[in-house]
């Protein structure tokens, strides 16, 4: 029996920077908010793909981990001084039960402020991926 998840189709077409052009065919997890499966291949196969010789060369990126998990998120304000501390361990506190921080959080000046005593802090998202109570 083949298992089902709602998921979303991208088809972009990509240049410049350090690739050459080509087409990029993404597919996401709806639940998880995650790529799935990321799929490049040159213009002139994309072409052919569509214009019915099937089965062209591409290059796929697999990426299920998360598969039809429910991503949650949350912010929390978190103490953080670079000189006192790493941000792995500014972020241990609030990473139970599969809560993962944002590092690149503690360096978003965006995301910083103030707690109630005035000490400096960022305001971090957490995410985890959990089963789907439906």
């Amino acid at each position: 029996m083949n298992k089902t998840l709602p998921a979303k189709l991208s088809i972009c077409r990509f240049q410049g920077g350090t690739r050459d052009e080509g087409v990029s065919i993404r597919v996401t997890d709806k639940k998880s908010g995650c790529c799935v499966l990321e799929l490049e291949m040159s213009i002139e196969e994309f072409g052919r793909a569509i214009l019915g010789l099937s089965e062209r060369p591409g290059v796929a990126s697999w990426k299920t981990k998360v598969l039809g998990l429910q991503r949650e998120h949350k912010t929390e304000f978190v103490l953080y001084d670079p000189k006192k501390q790493t941000k792995e361990q500014a972020l241990e506190p609030y990473e139970k039960d599969g809560w993962k921080g944002r590092e690149e959080d503690l360096n978003n000046y965006n995301k910083h402020g103030y707690d109630a005593n005035g000490r400096d802090g960022f305001n971090i998202v957490f995410v985890r991926y959990v089963k789907d109570e439906k």
